[in-house]
């Protein structure tokens, strides 16, 4: 077990586990810039073309339109679920000696 290249153990080598990684980054960097412009295109108020409410800490609720309302919730969990691919995809690559 040679420790020296640590930064190289965390490398994704296989061209599946990068081509995941670059697709996760989509949806991460979609749902970083509605997190940051949230308050400039949502709606206060609930009306009929913005029915999604998400709270936010510090109590203020935000009225989205359905798509972005779901995905801005459900955008980490993708990611996430993205990560895990990456992880098992190096895995099973590094196992069988794909490239």
């Amino acid at each position: 077990m040679n420790l020296r290249g640590g930064c190289e153990m965390m490398e994704v080598k296989s061209r599946v586990g990068r081509l995941i990684a670059v697709v996760a980054l989509v949806p991460f960097a979609v749902f970083w810039v509605m997190g940051v412009t949230r308050g400039t295109w949502a709606s206060h108020t609930y009306n009929a073309t913005h029915p999604y409410a998400i709270t936010f800490k510090g109590g203020t609720t935000l009225y989205f339109a359905k798509w972005p309302g779901w995905f801005l919730e459900h955008a980490l969990w993708i990611f996430f679920g993205l990560l895990f691919a990456i992880f098992v995809c190096e895995w099973m690559a590094r196992r069988q000696g794909w490239p």
